[in-house]
C-alpha cells in the first residue's frame, strides 16, 4: 500500500509534552487476493524505541497489562508460535516504553483488535482476519 503522511500538531501542553496526530491517507479501499493461502492484514509502526521485549495492552479498556515477548507468569511457555503466541487482545490502546530515553509510543485504536510487539521496538495491529479457516469453512469453528 502506498500513500502520502500527513502530519497534524494536535496540543502542546508542556515543554516536554505534546500530541501529534499522524495520518495515512491511501485510497479507499485494500484488496487482499484470496489465493487459498491463509493471510493476516496488520498494520506495523516501527520506532527507534528499545521497548527490551515488553509492551502493554489494556484490559477492557480499565487497566495497562505488561506483556513480555515469549513469556508467560504462572507457566513455563514453550513456543510452538513466535507470532500468534506473542498478540493480545487491544481493545483501546497499546505501548511500548524505552526506560532510557524516558519515552513512550501508543497506539490508540476505535475498535477491538490483535496487537503486539514481536518485534523490539514496534506495534502491530491485526488489521483483519482472513485465516485459513475463513477461506475454506471447516466446520469447526464456533
Amino acid at each position: 500500500m502506498t500513500g502520502s503522511l500527513d502530519r497534524y500538531p494536535i496540543s502542546k501542553s508542556h515543554i516536554w509534552v505534546s500530541l501529534i496526530r499522524l495520518q495515512l491517507t491511501l485510497s479507499d479501499y485494500c484488496d487482499v487476493d484470496r489465493d487459498g493461502i491463509g493471510r493476516e492484514v496488520i498494520s506495523r509502526y516501527l520506532t527507534d524505541l528499545n521497548s527490551q521485549g515488553v509492551f502493554y495492552t489494556d484490559a477492557n479498556g480499565r487497566q495497562m497489562l505488561q506483556r513480555q515477548v515469549d513469556y508467560r507468569s504462572t507457566w513455563r511457555l514453550k513456543v510452538n508460535e513466535p507470532v500468534a503466541g506473542n498478540y493480545y487482545p487491544v481493545n483501546s490502546r497499546i505501548y511500548i516504553q524505552d526506560l532510557r530515553k524516558f519515552s513512550q509510543f501508543t497506539v490508540l485504536t476505535d475498535r477491538s483488535q490483535g496487537g503486539s510487539s514481536v518485534i523490539n521496538g514496534s506495534i502491530e495491529l491485526m488489521v483483519g482476519c482472513h485465516g485459513y479457516v475463513v477461506m475454506h469453512d471447516s466446520s469447526l469453528a464456533v
